[in-house]
């Protein structure tokens, strides 16, 4: 609609758009009337805040970004994230820098949004996933997603809501990733939700000796930082050859 995209484009302090779809109208339409309206909103995303489409998850769900090598958006929920990556089988780097969550249905997002991963995007090399919760099924297909995603590179863990045992969480993780990730992973960055114990600290880098050099980045620092014997073990793995660089 040429009036609609007219309009639009002449705003000088757009703020809030919604789109409502007639169904009785949508099987009438001879060409995609989103194209065009999605590029001239381009145009108002420093002032856009509210963004509403009654039927962009239907949507969503009926398209194939088969050729899809990169996929970098600021914030979007999991599932939505599952729907766009579900059959992009050349998909290399998804970086996804605020991952939205509702806490009834998080589990499942959580768990189908590893799945999808190791089920269709095999060539995946650069990955940012939210933490998902500590429970044995999920460590379970995140290891297959190790164990089948070789060419992974980097893996950024996100947060989300999972709070007060991040302790534990560190444990599980670390035995995760020595046991299951390919020899090609070299960055790892661990989110605020999740620590490493003195414990599994030394036995993450003891068991990654063999392996090329990691670069290890901690968003939570100060944990690491104010502790003596953290830092002792980090000089010692660093002269060891065994981490890279580390973000301390």
């Amino acid at each position: 609609n040429y009036g609609t995209i007219k309009l639009i484009e002449l705003q000088k302090n757009l703020k809030y758009f919604k789109w409502k779809d007639e169904e009785y109208l949508s099987e009438l339409l001879l060409e995609d009337p989103y194209k065009d309206i999605f590029n001239i909103l381009k145009k108002h995303a420093n002032t856009l805040n509210h963004f509403e489409n009654n039927d962009f998850n239907e949507k969503l769900e009926k398209v194939a970004y088969r050729d899809l090598e990169i996929l970098k958006i600021d914030f979007i929920e999991i599932y939505q994230v599952n729907y766009i990556i579900k059959n992009s089988l050349y998909l290399k780097e998804l970086l996804i820098n605020d991952y939205h969550w509702d806490e009834d249905s998080f589990n499942d997002d959580s768990i189908n949004f590893i799945r999808t991963i190791y089920e269709n995007c095999f060539l995946i090399e650069c990955l940012s996933i939210p933490i998902f919760p500590l429970l044995e099924n999920h460590f379970i297909e995140f290891e297959k997603l190790l164990k089948r995603c070789q060419n992974l590179r980097s893996l950024y863990f996100k947060d989300t809501y999972y709070k007060a045992r991040e302790l534990e969480y560190g444990d599980y993780l670390s035995n995760s990733l020595v046991k299951e990730a390919s020899i090609n992973l070299r960055v790892i960055r661990i989110s605020y939700d999740i620590r490493f114990s003195l414990k599994a600290f030394e036995t993450f880098f003891e068991k990654w000796k063999g392996r090329p050099a990691v670069s290890i980045h901690f968003d939570d620092y100060y944990f690491y930082h104010k502790n003596g014997l953290y830092m002792n073990l980090i000089s010692k793995y660093k002269i060891e050859g065994v981490i890279k660089d580390i973000g301390v």
